[in-house]
C-alpha cells in the first residue's frame, strides 16, 4: 500500500504543474507518464502493477465512453482520439 500511495503522490506532482481543463489531455499526459516510467527497467514490480493497473482503468474509461452521453462525458475527446488512446495504451501493456 506504501509503494500505490508514493505512487499517486508522484503521479499527482507531475500532473499538477500542468493546467489543463479538458480530461482528453489530463488522459494523455498520465499515459505519457506512465510510458515513461514503466520504461524504467529497474521499477519493482508492484510498482509496475500500480502503473498498469491505473492505465486499465483508463483503457475501459475510454471503451465505456459514449460520445453522446452527458453521464460519462470526456471533456476535448474525439471518437479518433480515444481509439488512439486505447491503442497506445494496449501497446504500453503488452511491451511489459
Amino acid at each position: 500500500m506504501q509503494a500505490t500511495a508514493a505512487i499517486i503522490e508522484k503521479i499527482m506532482s507531475a500532473v499538477s504543474t500542468r493546467s489543463s481543463d479538458e480530461t482528453e489531455k489530463f488522459y494523455t499526459a498520465l499515459i505519457d507518464l506512465y510510458q515513461e516510467e514503466l520504461k524504467d527497467k529497474s521499477i519493482e514490480f508492484e510498482h509496475k502493477q500500480v502503473y498498469v493497473s491505473i492505465l486499465y482503468n483508463l483503457f475501459n474509461r475510454l471503451v465505456n465512453w459514449v460520445p453522446t452521453s452527458t453521464s460519462n462525458a470526456i471533456t476535448g475527446m474525439s471518437v479518433s482520439r480515444a481509439i488512439a488512446l486505447k491503442s497506445e495504451i494496449l501497446s504500453i501493456i503488452h511491451k511489459d
